[in-house]
């Protein structure tokens, strides 16, 4: 009887919500790292100083890639070290770059400048300032604006320099606008402005505490049950595996196979990067744009079935990269570089991207830092 009482909706529910609250609490406590498969999920949260958290150093001895981790497929991880040190403005960099004086490069765009999933001597920033011989600022990540730039490049004292603009294939490129101001932050509720300290420090502490420690534990429990014996696996369906001609089994994203590109996306991309190179250069700054292809584009001629579709990101990237050259701007198109390095180290077992994740390993990125190391160098002014 005793039992039957205290199995009672009404002491049950209760029950549950007090011990689900101090669960709560309690992980709040460790450290988001804990918590993470690798840096990306323990780093990217809000804040004003930068798109990663400050001052952070994050060390994951059993990293693996974002693919195995959407499709739920612990069968196809590739575990490896991760070591990830953010500068004062939350940005990949060693610590006191930005003081050094060095900087003559900034470098901007995607999660693949970044860096994601590689060692802190094997970003793309690192393996250009190795090979130009200056300091090459990581500032991945940042908001795509005029007054962006130009803060980072007073940050690190460039009055005269070169910033390298990193696009992705199918990525929308930002507006055009004249101001080239900052997107503008909505305040939580719509109550108020968006210049509100309140609304700003609100905005800052919610950023920073709206993951649930809690939340993440429960979805890690219950992903490992749907493993296709105890219950099915919802996410299956998000990646897909697919052979290479060496035998060698690669995830990609579920839809690449049937990607099409957005026929405005060149319409969009080569005016605004022609009205930014003509901006930056009032601001000191000279632009290189770096078109980088979706891992379907680079692997997709190896498969063990060749798929022909991935070649509709490539004509895409060139068909850009035509545009900007003749609106006279700097422009670097990794489709060709990648493929042919892809399919030189393909018979040996290495790889330009990372088997279980979306972005490009550390022989991937120096396939782009030596294609990029000689355009850049010709602008960087003496």
């Amino acid at each position: 009887m005793r039992l039957g009482a205290l199995l009672r909706l009404e002491v049950l529910a209760p029950a549950v919500l007090i011990v689900s609250a101090a669960a709560e609490v309690g992980l709040r406590c460790l450290p988001l790292d804990r918590l993470s498969f690798r840096s990306w999920e323990a780093l990217r949260v809000g804040g004003e100083d930068g798109p990663f958290r400050p001052n952070h150093r994050y060390e994951n001895p059993r990293a693996y890639g974002d693919l195995a981790n959407m499709g739920n497929r612990p069968d196809l991880r590739q575990y490896h070290a991760e070591l990830v040190v953010t500068d004062r403005y939350g940005f990949r960099n060693p610590p006191g770059l930005a003081e050094s004086g060095s900087v003559r490069v900034i470098l901007t765009g995607s999660s693949f400048s970044a860096g994601t999933e590689v060692g802190e001597e094997e970003t793309l920033a690192a393996r250009l300032a190795e090979q130009l011989g200056v300091g090459v600022y990581n500032a991945a990540l940042a908001e795509p604006d005029l007054a962006t730039f130009r803060e980072i490049a007073r940050r690190v004292g460039l009055q005269r320099g070169v910033l390298v603009f990193e696009y992705l294939e199918g990525r929308d490129p930002p507006a055009a606008a004249v101001g080239g101001g900052p997107r503008a932050v909505r305040c939580p509720f719509g109550i108020g402005d968006a210049s509100d300290a309140w609304c700003r420090t609100f905005n800052r502490w919610y950023e920073r505490h709206r993951v649930s420690p809690l939340h993440v534990l429960s979805n890690r429990m219950l992903r490992r049950l749907q493993n296709d014996r105890w219950f099915p696996n919802p996410d299956r369906e998000a990646v897909l595996p697919a052979r290479l001609t060496n035998g060698r089994e690669m995830l990609f994203q579920g839809t690449d196979h049937d990607w099409r590109p957005d026929p405005a996306t060149e319409a969009r991309a080569i005016p605004y990067f022609t009205w930014l190179d003509r901006r930056l250069d009032k601001e000191g700054l000279d632009l290189v744009v770096v078109l980088v292809p979706r891992k379907y584009t680079v692997y997709g001629p190896l498969l063990a079935r060749p798929d022909s579709s991935a070649d509709v990101g490539a004509v895409l990237l060139g068909r850009i990269e035509a545009g900007l050259g003749e609106a006279g701007v700097p422009v670097v198109n990794l489709v060709e570089p990648l493929r042919r390095a892809a399919r030189a180290e393909l018979g040996g077992g290495r790889y330009v991207y990372f088997l279980d994740d979306t972005h490009w390993n550390a022989l991937g990125i120096a396939t782009a830092a030596a294609s990029l190391t000689r355009p850049v160098a010709r602008v960087i002014s003496p």
